[in-house]
């Protein structure tokens, strides 16, 4: 037969190939020669009876000396056991396999001796070879697509996980936390993120330390007059139209007294023809006409107060107005933005920890004008006793709170504080707790069982945790509303509607509108109205908020019509039935118009003035004159500034100078 590996020719009764030593293959109708039961392929004992299958008598001539099979002179292999043939002079290490009875145990060679303990080498596992050699240890095999395979598997889990979660995220929040956890969640961070941007505000234009040193700006006026609806005479028509108006305004807060320069200005094709100056800080008011006079009026603060009071006004009252005039221009409201944004995080903290129940439902319907959207709705119910006990916290808060303290006590200075403070004066911070005591005693001493109600607010919420719509109803104990405020936002794409309602004592008071926004610019109509009568309708176009300068600015253009005015007493006179505005950009300069259809308009161009553009007058004493010296007052009007004033009048095309 043929060796199957290698097709060289060998013994039919051969166990392996002569010439590669492969294991040759048996048919599987080999029999057992002693017994005659059919052979296991490669066996090499009878399983019947035992019988070697190739016994082999030692030969006179060459052997194989692992199983003394008789082998070819040039023989490599053994037919035999397979065991690699020495050639002459070459030692051949393992002896003879020695004759065994059935059944035959496999052969223990015996161990060397060694210096050092080692692990012994792998064995060929060749049962048919006791003999078998060592063979050097196979490398082992990176199992990298094992580590592959377990990286996947946890990288589509944690996706698996992640896209559930981004789905059903809140779903999954709500059922663990509930409805009323999962609410406080949502409305914390919206009203905290509103209170952040207030104090933003309140610090950005009410602290002196945060507003610029220097600046200023520019307003252009102009007018376009219909002068038959008017009823003016169309050569002071064309005058007027001719005429700029122009007021410069500019401040200087870099030194410790604040100063303001103001100018306003009559021009025409840019070319000024009266101006009047007013400069002032906290000390002094001066006054002056450059055309006109050659020396300027001068007013202390003291001058104001005594001139006021010979027009016979109060003298508490004209002190207040110099003490409120002095305050305007040194302004500072002294806000610690940080601390008063906690502050107010505090005073929510209170508003929340006092709601007594809430509701989940989801897919709610939200309308406003023609736009309607689904939302998560959440139901709130603060019952009378939360409602005084979350005054009663909010009150005790703020008047130990010294940010509360300190904005009060700014703004008592323009009398905005609540009566019992006193307007136009420094309020004490004792006066200001004083106050407070008074209202937490009140409220506690009140009997909420004589006038029991229940505040309910519907608060409609996006995927996007952002509130789209509330419902604020506060309902007496026999189910009458006393107060409702509404405000919904619903968005379907590209369109969207706002509405913002009051209902108070009977009273019902609504804007709504309906949009499309496209480049962030809103297009659509709206209307305001009062207990169900329309108001004004409003048409507008394009509108969108938008930085120019350094100041948010509004750009687009509405149409607004007024309803039910009445008719003119007058039936000559047509009665204005709306208003226009728009608002534009031209480069750095901002261009407001609005005006009455068929009556006037007016258009605005509003520019700043960069600090560096600053320079405000200065003024020596010989050159001002007080307005308490009626001498020096009465010299000033000379028959030259008479003469210069009527010039200026005819140039305006007012009157005729003869």
């Amino acid at each position: 037969m043929k060796c199957s590996n290698c097709g060289a020719e060998m013994p039919n009764d051969a166990i392996f190939c002569v010439s590669c030593g492969s294991r040759a293959e048996k048919s599987p109708t080999e029999t057992c020669k002693k017994c005659q039961m059919p052979l296991n392929p490669g066996a090499q004992f009878c399983n019947g009876c035992g019988e070697p299958v190739n016994h082999v008598t030692p030969a006179a001539g060459p052997a194989c000396p692992q199983c003394a099979a008789p082998v070819a002179p040039d023989t490599v292999f053994c037919p035999n056991c397979g065991a690699k043939q020495q050639k002459a002079g070459q030692a051949f290490a393992p002896p003879p396999m020695p004759a065994q009875p059935y059944p035959q145990q496999p052969y223990a060679a015996p161990v060397q001796p060694m210096a050092t303990p080692v692990a012994p080498p792998p064995y060929y596992a060749n049962p048919y070879n006791p003999y078998t050699q060592p063979v050097p240890p196979a490398k082992p095999k990176a199992r990298k697509k094992g580590l592959f395979v377990a990286l996947a598997i946890i990288l589509v889990v944690l996706l698996a996980f992640g896209g559930v979660y981004a789905l059903f995220g809140r779903d999954i929040k709500r059922l663990v936390l509930g409805p009323k956890a999962t609410y406080l969640s949502i409305e914390g961070k919206t009203m905290k993120q509103s209170a952040a941007d207030l104090v933003a505000d309140l610090a950005k234009y009410g602290n002196e330390t945060d507003r610029p040193e220097k600046g200023g700006q520019v307003l252009d006026i102009n007018v376009d007059l219909n002068e038959a609806t008017l009823g003016i005479d169309p050569a002071m028509a064309a005058a007027l139209e001719n005429i700029t108006i122009q007021n410069k305004l500019m401040y200087d807060n870099s030194e410790a007294k604040p100063r303001y320069f103001n100018q306003l200005g009559l021009l025409a094709s840019d070319e000024p023809l009266l101006t009047m100056e007013a400069f002032y800080d906290t000390e002094q008011v001066v006054i002056g006409f450059p055309e006109i006079l050659d020396q300027c009026l001068v007013a202390t603060s003291d001058d104001l107060t005594n001139y006021l009071g010979l027009s016979g006004m109060d003298a508490a009252t004209t002190g207040s107005a110099v003490s409120i005039f002095k305050s305007m221009l040194s302004l500072d409201l002294g806000i610690d933005e940080a601390k008063m944004k906690d502050s107010l995080n505090d005073v929510i903290d209170i508003m929340l920890d006092n709601i007594d129940e809430a509701e989940y439902k989801a897919n709610q319907t939200l309308e406003a004008g023609d736009v309607s959207a689904k939302y998560d709705l959440y139901t709130v119910t603060v019952q009378e006793e939360g409602a005084k006990q979350m005054f009663l916290d909010i009150f005790k808060l703020i008047r130990d709170d010294e940010q509360f303290y300190n904005l009060a006590s700014q703004m008592a200075v323009y009398g905005s504080m609540s009566t019992g403070f006193a307007e136009g004066a420094a309020l004490t911070k004792e006066a200001y707790q004083t106050g407070l005591d008074d209202m937490i005693s009140q409220l506690e001493a009140e009997d909420t069982s004589d006038n029991e109600f229940t505040m309910v607010m519907k608060v409609y919420v996006g995927k996007d945790d952002q509130v789209y719509g509330r419902d604020l109803t506060i309902e007496s104990a026999d189910g009458a509303n006393q107060l409702r405020f509404q405000f919904a936002h619903p968005v379907d794409g590209s369109q969207e509607a706002f509405t913002v309602s009051l209902e108070a004592d009977q009273q019902v008071y609504a804007y709504t509108s309906s949009f499309t926004v496209e480049d962030e610019k809103s297009t659509g109509k709206a209307t305001i109205t009062a207990n169900g009568a329309e108001v004004a309708a409003i048409s507008f176009k394009d509108l969108v908020s938008k930085t120019v300068g350094s100041t948010e600015r509004l750009l687009g253009s509405m149409d607004i019509t007024l309803e039910n005015l009445g008719a003119s007493a007058d039936a000559s006179m047509p009665v204005p039935t709306g208003f226009t505005f728009s608002g534009s950009e031209d480069g750095d300069k901002y261009l407001i118009g609005f005006g009455i259809p068929d009556w006037f308009s007016i258009t605005v161009g509003q520019a700043e003035i960069a600090a560096g553009d600053v320079t405000l007058p200065t003024y020596e004493p010989d050159n001002l004159v007080s307005i308490t010296d009626q001498a020096a007052l009465s010299g000033l009007m000379t028959p030259d500034v008479q003469q210069k004033f009527m010039e200026i009048v005819q140039q305006l095309g007012l009157m005729q100078v003869g």
